[in-house]
């Protein structure tokens, strides 16, 4: 019954078709045009192809072809931004990353044309390397690993001189940029001699030291009215008659103020205090001292004196002349001469 179908439709087709004349038609028009694109490789490259990524150029037309370069290309830059205005869903989206990409491409032509500007300009270029020289390590170190008494150390002779120009060197050093020193530049430079004597009397004062007359080697400079000395502990004075004197303090080893001897005179003195510091009025509340004692008109100081006993020389209370200069520089300080 199937057989017998089956050959009645080739029957009933092969009575209304000729095949022949079809064929001949088709082979007149092999070269024919299909503006709807519908013709069988069209057809397949459209089932088989992955969304337009794997179409073959050399099939599309001109216009279409320019189209396909441009959106591979923003499918596959790494440019960031044309990727994305490759996938834009919409015109609006399109015009928003135009004007970035736009925007973008200025900087970066702006800061191209400032970079061949600077290298135009030849422009010179200075290296500086700050250097810093390490402080040279003392050539002697005293450590204190043992406990030892201060006054039984200082009994041996190499070891005193050592710490007393050790103690000298960092006093001097330490001088230079104190408000003691301050204002005895200022008083030198504005003869202002009342400001430094009643800052340094309260500075003294304040402190639990006393005070005794000694002779030390000094430099002075300027005249009586307005004379600033300096002194050296260490050195011996070429001659004991233009030595200074000064009000020493044995606890804090400060010599000041030092004034040649000549400018010195013995007085009695209405008041002195604990340490030792005097003035020749009587001090309203307290009973008249009658102390002996040693003024100067420059600064006016007076120091408590004891004519039974011989006036303490510094450059033997501090062990006699030594060799300062080579002493500091073994322990590494560079000899300066304070003026």
């Amino acid at each position: 019954m199937v057989d017998s179908n089956f050959s009645n439709v080739l029957s009933y087709l092969a009575a209304d078709i000729n095949t022949i004349n079809v064929a001949n038609t088709v082979s007149d028009y092999l070269e024919t045009e299909n503006v709807n694109s519908n013709d069988k490789d069209i057809q397949c490259d459209l089932l088989t192809e992955d969304e337009g990524h794997r179409i073959d150029p050399t099939r599309l037309t001109y216009k279409e072809r320019i189209r396909w370069h441009l959106k591979e290309f923003c499918y596959k830059t790494s440019s960031h931004g044309i990727p994305m205005l490759g996938q834009a869903p919409n015109l609006t989206y399109r015009i928003v990353w135009v004007c970035l990409l736009l925007g973008c491409g200025c900087m970066f032509i702006l800061q191209a044309v400032n970079v061949v500007e600077r290298y135009q300009r030849m422009d010179k270029i200075t290296d500086i390397q700050l250097k810093f020289d390490t402080a040279p390590f003392p050539s002697i170190t005293l450590c204190n690993l043992n406990p030892y008494k201060d006054s039984l150390l200082k009994d041996v002779e190499a070891v005193r001189k050592i710490l007393n120009v050790f103690d000298n060197v960092m006093i001097r050093a330490g001088k230079v940029n104190s408000e003691e020193d301050e204002i005895r530049k200022l008083a030198v430079n504005n003869g202002k001699k009342a400001l430094e004597t009643n800052v340094s009397r309260k500075k003294r004062a304040g402190s639990a030291t006393s005070f005794e007359p000694a002779m030390s080697d000094c430099n002075c400079e300027g005249d009586e009215s307005n004379m600033e000395c300096e002194t050296d502990v260490y050195k011996k004075p070429i001659d004991e008659n233009f030595a200074c004197l000064c009000a020493f303090d044995r606890d804090s080893g400060d010599a000041w103020p030092c004034y040649p001897r000549k400018n010195w005179e013995e007085h009695i003195c209405g008041y002195c205090d604990d340490h030792s510091y005097c003035r020749r009025e009587i001090k309203s509340g307290f009973p008249n001292a009658n102390q002996l004692c040693l003024c100067q008109p420059i600064n006016p100081f007076c120091v408590a004196f004891n004519n039974a006993t011989d006036i303490l020389k510094l450059w033997e209370y501090y062990g006699g002349v030594i060799d300062d200069a080579k002493i500091i520089e073994s322990l590494g300080f560079q000899v300066i001469k304070f003026f």
